[in-house]
């Protein structure tokens, strides 16, 4: 019988086997895609947020800006890229000031380094802001990674330690018995104490199968544009619109690799197999750019992809064993700013909140 059967290797799933491999314990990982970080992990914007943007006193905030502080030190742990590139939050109308005042005093409380730029000040360090800019929030300590590379370094490292993989492997069945679970693959069945339901899209899904719903998700799909190394120039740091209440809008991502992602839409789904873009998804994203960039090179395009974000009902990370099934725990909604906060959740939810229910030495 497995200690440990974590059941998702998405950036969370594999980071927690990361951690859980310091420990002395059996752990399996189990995920349906081939690899780690195919799915969620491999589809999003792939950038590590400063944590002013969170609402105050959620899981997100506390995570986001823990995971920020320690993730250049993780990245080298882990030998995975790594940019602390920095971001701009562009503000083209009188009311987003209301809103950049929220993010300062956000940023203030959470001791995160902001400044306001003027118009004048922020054009000469990115002279292709839209003229409509009144004022810019610069975030320099917001960086870059590449969350799939970082999931299957994390895997590398934890099998290296001891840690099993199943992978190409679905989980079908889960049956509560003496001492822990039974869980059922389409390929094999295997014991386990103790089960981490961190299957992100699927996560209800995998709860289900033990216990009444204690959480809900709503899918949201974003399409992207990807452009290549001749896009460059176009940006040197991410720059964000003044987020609104689907969250932080179209963006301008320079990423790891030397390419641009442009986007995403926020089309809410029913559906996490619905993870296709649309040309209405791209049509959205080129209306909305020019709020926070005056000029995109779309004729450098390279490829066009889509994610589908599980967030959850009320808008904060599930980060807690079930209530209801004694050793299951759900690790789900990790929607933005879960990439930037995943080092954090592993870290807590290992060292603190496993250790201490598992008893783990």
């Amino acid at each position: 019988m497995k200690d440990i059967i974590i059941i998702g290797a998405g950036i969370i799933g594999s980071t927690v086997a990361y951690e859980l491999s310091k420990y002395n314990t059996e752990v399996l990982v189990i995920d349906r895609e081939r690899e780690a970080g195919l799915a969620v992990t491999g589809h999003n914007s792939a950038i590590v947020h400063n944590g002013s943007d969170p609402q105050e006193n959620t899981l997100k905030a506390k995570y986001n800006v823990l995971g920020s502080k320690m993730y250049e030190q993780y990245a080298k742990e882990l030998q995975t890229p790594y940019k602390q590139i920095g971001a701009f939050i562009v503000a083209t109308y009188p009311e987003d000031s209301v809103h950049i005042d929220e993010l300062v005093l956000n940023a203030k409380n959470r001791d995160v380094f902001v400044e306001r730029l003027t118009k004048e000040e922020a054009l000469k360090l990115e002279p292709n802001l839209p003229n409509e800019t009144i004022e810019v929030l610069n975030m320099p300590t917001t960086a870059i990674v590449d969350p799939t590379h970082l999931s299957k370094q994390a895997i590398a490292f934890a099998k290296e330690n001891g840690v099993k993989t199943a992978f190409n492997e679905e989980v079908v069945s889960i049956e509560k018995i003496v001492g822990g679970f039974e869980v059922s693959t389409n390929k094999n069945t295997y014991k386990t104490k103790a089960i981490v339901n961190a299957a992100g899209l699927y996560a209800p899904m995998i709860e289900k199968m033990v216990s009444e719903p204690t959480f809900s998700l709503v899918m949201h799909r974003g399409d992207y544009i990807i452009l290549g190394k001749e896009a460059m120039s176009m940006s040197s740091r991410v720059l964000y619109p003044v987020p609104g209440p689907k969250g932080k809008g179209v963006l301008v991502v320079p990423t790891v690799h030397d390419t641009v992602l442009v986007g995403p839409t926020a089309i809410e789904v029913d559906s996490p197999e619905k993870d296709d873009w649309t040309e209405e998804g791209i049509a959205e994203i080129k209306e909305k750019m020019p709020s926070i960039i005056k000029h995109v090179p779309y004729e450098y395009e390279i490829d066009r992809i889509a994610g589908i974000r599980p967030k959850e009902a009320k808008n904060d990370f599930i980060i807690e064993e079930n209530k209801h099934v004694k050793n299951f725990f759900n690790l789900a909604g990790i929607d933005s700013p879960g990439i930037a906060s995943a080092p954090a959740i592993a870290v807590d939810f290992v060292h603190r909140i496993l250790k201490e229910k598992l008893n783990l030495s």
